[in-house]
């Protein structure tokens, strides 16, 4: 009796036993799917995310010289040099890149139908491993429990941003070019400025509008405000890209040194004038007529309340060199001027002043203002070897803002 009650007893332990070894198994296979089909699809998430911000960067490359078209075969060329889950992406030009005008006040975007595409200043990339698209993430012990693939998206977008000192003209609060005003670039590390060699990175920027008119021809970019507009009429052209900015620009005032030469006022129409090099500090800047001023070594100069130059002058900078001659308006010079047929060689920076050049000046350097209002036939040649302000080296001006 004993016994037999004992093996039934055996017989149903078993039983039960299995029972608790498949439904274990199952669990296990469960957990199995978690450890390694989900890491599989947040490692291919991951890929696909890293593709899209790439692809992203490559399209905001190429758009200031290449525009919508060039800009889209990048992404797609970068894209296809990359792999996710082990097999190579693909961007549809038709369905995959968006471009966009990024406003990072509102951190928000609004896409630009295709004529309008060139006035982007962010692209949006959006890439999927979809079982609708025939590529999705297949899966390994998911499948015991009904689930073969998974699908992923992935989505950046990139702007190009801008920066704080890269420009030729920087107008805080605007920027207003007319007559037959032109700017390009050039290296003085390299050697002095040649019209036959010059560069491509005439750009300018403000936090306002851009108004270009008559025949003025910007060989760079023309990047109003953070929503402002670009606006170009007559025989006027902007070579790069016309788009606003992803941040808004800031420059601190001019302060004094620590230590300078209380000038006084300089007021010359004629004659010649030798000067060490050093920190001066000058009530008034005024240079007319045939005045003509040697800087006979590296100068700061910071004005109080007047800056104008006219007629012929000639200045001679240090070296021909812009860094060797910066010119820092204190916030206490409202206006300053520039005008007549004289060559400036040196960076003006000028936050709080409003800035009038006109004539057939040229300037060789770089000019950041409050507003500035450039007429005439000036012209402007930006030094690249310029740091950007307050900047030891150049800013990185494309970034994944989402």
């Amino acid at each position: 009796m004993r016994n037999a009650v004992t093996g039934v007893r055996g017989h149903r332990g078993r039983g039960a036993a299995l029972i608790y070894v498949i439904v274990m198994l199952t669990m296990f296979c469960a957990l199995a799917s978690l450890g390694v089909d989900v890491g599989r699809v947040w490692l291919a998430k991951s890929e696909l995310d890293t593709v899209a911000a790439a692809a992203g960067r490559a399209a905001c490359q190429a758009l200031p010289t290449g525009g919508p078209a060039a800009a889209t075969a990048a992404a797609v060329a970068v894209a296809a040099a990359n792999k996710c889950d082990g097999q190579s992406v693909t961007l549809d030009p038709a369905t995959d890149i968006t471009f966009v005008t990024w406003d990072p006040v509102a951190r928000a975007y609004t896409p630009l139908p295709g004529g309008a595409a060139a006035n982007a200043n962010a692209v949006l990339i959006t890439l999927s491993r979809t079982a609708a698209g025939g590529n999705p993430i297949p899966m390994t012990y998911a499948r015991v429990l009904g689930k073969t693939t998974c699908d992923i998206h992935a989505s950046a977008i990139v702007c190009s941003v801008g920066n704080t000192g890269a420009y030729s003209l920087i107008g805080v609060n605007g920027v207003t070019i007319s007559g037959s005003a032109v700017t390009d670039s050039y290296n003085s590390s390299k050697g002095p400025y040649k019209a036959a060699t010059a560069g491509h990175k005439g750009s300018m920027a403000s936090n306002g509008d851009i108004k270009l008119s008559g025949n003025a021809e910007i060989d760079g970019d023309a990047r109003a405000g953070v929503g402002k507009t670009t606006s170009i009429s007559g025989s006027s052209s902007v070579t790069g890209l016309v788009a606003p900015l992803g941040a808004v620009l800031s420059y601190p005032s001019a302060t004094l040194p620590g230590s300078y030469i209380d000038a006084g006022d300089c007021v010359m129409s004629s004659g010649t004038v030798h000067l060490p090099g050093g920190n001066y500090v000058f009530g008034t800047i005024d240079l007319s007529g045939n005045a003509h001023v040697i800087w006979d070594g590296p100068v700061n100069l910071y004005i109080r309340t007047k800056y104008a130059v006219s007629s012929g002058v000639v200045i001679d900078t240090y070296g021909n060199v812009p860094a060797n001659r910066v010119l820092n308006f204190l916030p206490t010079c409202k206006t300053a001027t520039w005008t007549g047929s004289n060559d400036c060689v040196g960076e003006l920076y000028a936050p709080d002043t409003d800035l009038t050049i006109g004539g057939t000046v040229e300037i060789y350097g770089r000019v950041t203002a409050k507003s500035i209002n450039l007429t005439g036939n000036a012209a402007l040649h930006y030094d690249e070897a310029l740091s950007p302000i307050g900047k030891s080296a150049t800013a990185w001006t494309i970034s994944r803002v989402q």
